[in-house]
């Protein structure tokens, strides 16, 4: 049966790792995030690093904390962080890329996967592109994937204009991070916002592609 504590721990560590970063985080903060006791952090992890190593796998792995394994728990093997992020981002960049022989995804769907994918992976997203100083080799890694996804962006663009369906624009390459930072501020930062009413997710995500549809988009009523 899994441990409510690491779950407990998971949310916690989550919690301090993207609003402060991993540096700055004290394991006695975790526990008290947690609510737990700072010693029975250590019964259940052998080093704050284990704590990290732990946050990133459980959300790249999909099962956020919620594990049934053998106390306590160690570092992962950074090859298996590796292939973990490797799985999640380039399934990602495939499902925004052309088939061959077939057109480009259409914009509001190429936005739609960008949303889900922040949204689903935003913990460990957020931490490895946060904190290289903890995870170099990992952030480096990460950095090659969004580069990749500049190209993948702008070739979708290109090729919506060609169809019609973007309004003509000029330099396209600069206007990425103007949709990026409008899909990645209400995926993956919104929840982090303690001033700010919980949102659902799915109401974020139709806000995020409302706006960008009516700011790329010839007819952006054709979404509807």
């Amino acid at each position: 049966m899994p441990d409510a504590r690491l779950t407990a721990v998971y949310d916690a560590a989550s919690y301090l790792f993207v609003t402060q970063g991993y540096a700055r985080t004290q394991v006695a903060q975790i526990a008290k995030q947690a609510g737990i006791a700072t010693g029975t952090i250590y019964n259940l992890f052998a080093s704050k690093p284990a704590v990290l190593h732990f946050v990133l796998l459980s959300t790249l792995e999909g099962h956020k904390g919620s594990i049934d394994v053998e106390l306590p728990l160690g570092e992962a093997k950074e090859q298996r962080l590796r292939e973990r992020l490797d799985a999640v981002m380039t399934g990602f960049l495939q499902g925004i890329a052309a088939s061959d022989g077939e057109e480009k995804p259409a914009f509001t769907q190429m936005l739609s996967v960008l949303f889900d994918t922040a949204a689903d992976y935003n913990v460990a997203l957020n931490i490895v592109n946060d904190n290289a100083d903890a995870l170099p080799r990992l952030n480096r890694q990460y950095q090659q994937y969004i580069h990749d996804l500049y190209g993948l962006i702008e070739d979708n663009l290109q090729d919506g204009m060609q169809r019609g369906e973007v309004r003509k624009i000029l330099y396209p390459r600069l206007h990425i991070r103007n949709i990026l930072e409008g899909i990645t501020w209400w995926a993956m930062y919104l929840p982090y916002q303690e001033q700010q009413e919980r949102i659902p997710q799915s109401t974020a995500k139709e806000i995020a592609l409302d706006i960008l549809n009516h700011a790329y988009l010839t007819d952006p009523k054709s979404q509807y």
